[in-house]
């Protein structure tokens, strides 16, 4: 249980990073 929790932390943590790169894209002239 503690690796799945683990896991789920770092993909929520890897989704949150993807979106706001894709935010600081968007907002470049």
């Amino acid at each position: 249980m503690v690796v799945n929790t683990n896991k789920k932390y770092t993909e929520e943590g890897l989704l949150q990073t993807a979106t706001n790169f894709c935010v600081n894209l968007c907002q470049m002239p």
